[in-house]
């Protein structure tokens, strides 16, 4: 048997499994499938903090997805009703918490033969030979999405697709190819907020459920036409930059670029990167803002804190398959701005956005002995808090900022030398419910290292007026009686302009 690569025969040591990694070398070892094998190495290489979670918490889990498939089969109501009701008690039944187990240690040589030849099988297909091995590497071959359990999905896949390949046929169109499946996937899968289960459920789980967020129906989407041939990834912005809550989408590697949609509801093209809000009940709403855009990536992205080795890090920048995509979908800036705090021992930075209520990070940086800091790919219109952490918090380390929508860059300094009075009609501009309502109270706040109150009031009209609000002040108001949703906002030409 050749020898395999110096990492290969490290991460292999290392694990219990050896067995089952030895014998996927030795099964690639014919002069024709040195392709094969350096695929092998490609997963072994991206493999070894792979994990996926087991236990109780995880079985009850199975168990209400076996149910929902039997009651599905039957045809007893709608996915959503059948979900709401199978779940309603199971934060009360399991309160354990899951195992984390790792693939490397678990994973047989059966699972990746069959995952590795399936996906060489689809990169034969018309839409699907222009990938070079790179790109396959990362777009077709992976066994897996996210930190689901491995299993064999490709054949499953393939069999339920395959009419797919008789209606392209020899044309190549990987969007109309793309499309079909999604349009099938449309039919039957059902994307609901309220989905909620322990660990990412695999491609056959998925199956039976028939229903999920919109990370579910991205992962689905992102099976079926992996299985196919058709390179799609799992991207996301970890937290909206004006609303509250996150997104999970699916883009398609094409020869034109990244061309984004949403698994089992908008088709390849149609998915808008910002929506520009509708109206509900006469008030409209604030289009949907990306700070930042991240790619689930099997293979190990390096440019990230983890590959730094650093100590004291969030927890949603410790991963390092997470790729930064943000400049390949929406236009971005690099801003470079000076710390007023004294720096943390790692010398990192992070730019949060307001996420409803509380600031979340989305993007770090690394700091100078000057206390210069730069943040690459940043989406603009939006406003950012620069911060740093510290034994598991955050905290300020300059003023708030503007990122212009034309990349200029505005620093929102309160100035409590100049006060003015404002008018303040709304505490949210997403309905008619956070319109100012006579007999609530109310709380404004301004920005100036934390929130400080500017007073509070019971409202006796659809409005309410402050005096003495800092000029260039970062603002936002709370219903103190009533609601959730909060909004930023500076005061500017005399009106709230939402952030």
């Amino acid at each position: 048997m050749r020898p395999a690569p110096a990492d290969i025969e490290q991460i292999i040591a290392a694990t219990s499994n050896k067995k089952e990694l030895i014998k996927l070398i030795s099964h690639y070892q014919q002069p024709n499938d040195s392709l094969k094998l350096k695929a092998a190495y490609f997963l072994i290489r991206n493999m070894d903090d792979q994990f996926h979670l087991a236990g109780e918490s995880v079985q009850e889990s199975r168990r209400i997805f076996n149910q929902m498939d039997s009651l599905n089969k039957l045809g007893k109501g709608s996915a959503r009703k059948i979900w709401d009701s199978l779940t309603a008690s199971l934060g009360q039944r399991v309160t354990t918490t899951p195992d984390t187990i790792k693939d490397i240690d678990i994973i047989t040589c059966e699972l990746l033969v069959d995952n590795i030849d399936n996906a060489f099988n689809a990169w034969n297909y018309p839409w699907a030979r222009r990938l070079n091995f790179d790109d396959f590497c990362k777009y077709i071959l992976p066994y897996k999405l996210k930190n689901e359990s491995p299993e064999s999905w490709r054949v499953n896949m393939m069999q339920r697709y395959a009419w797919v390949l008789k209606t392209v046929k020899d044309s190549g169109s990987l969007i109309e190819a793309a499309s079909l499946i999604n349009n099938d996937i449309r039919k039957w899968f059902y994307i609901t907020p309220k989905f909620n289960c322990v660990g990412d459920p695999n491609c056959g789980e998925l199956l039976k459920l028939k229903a999920g967020q919109c990370i579910q129906a991205a992962q689905l989407a992102a099976y079926a036409m992996r299985a196919m041939g058709i390179p799609v990834t799992l991207d996301y912005t970890p937290f909206w930059a004006n609303k509250s809550g996150r997104h999970d989408w699916n883009s398609l590697i094409s020869p034109l670029g990244d061309i984004t949609f949403m698994g089992g509801e908008s088709d390849p093209g149609f998915e808008k990167v910002e929506d520009p809000g509708y109206n509900y009940l006469g008030a409209t709403q604030m289009k949907r803002k990306r700070a930042k855009i991240y790619r689930y990536s099997f293979e190990k992205v390096t440019d990230t804190i983890n590959a730094r080795q650093v100590a004291d890090v969030p927890v949603f920048f410790q991963d390092h398959h997470h790729e930064d995509v943000t400049d390949r979908v929406i236009p971005v800036s690099t801003i470079t701005l000076t710390l007023d705090t004294i720096l943390p021992q790692q010398g990192l930075a992070y730019l949060c956005v307001f996420n409803n209520k509380q600031w979340e990070p989305v993007q770090w940086g690394k700091t100078g002995a000057d206390k210069k800091v730069s943040f690459a790919t940043l989406g603009r219109d939006v406003v950012y808090l620069p911060m740093i952490y510290r034994n598991n918090e955050y905290w300020p380390a300059a003023d708030p900022l503007i990122l212009h929508r034309n990349g200029t860059v505005r620093t929102l300094h309160a100035n409590l030398q100049q006060c003015r009075e404002i008018i303040i009609v709304k505490k949210y501009p997403e309905d008619q419910s956070n319109n100012i309502i006579p007999g609530y109270n109310y709380e404004l706040y301004y920005w100036n290292k934390e929130w400080i109150s500017l007073g509070k009031q019971m409202a006796t009209k659809d409005y309410l007026v402050f005096d003495h609000v800092p000029e260039n002040a970062l603002l936002f108001i709370r219903n103190l009686d009533a609601g959730f949703q909060e909004r930023i906002f500076t005061f500017e030409n005399k009106q709230q302009i939402w952030w």
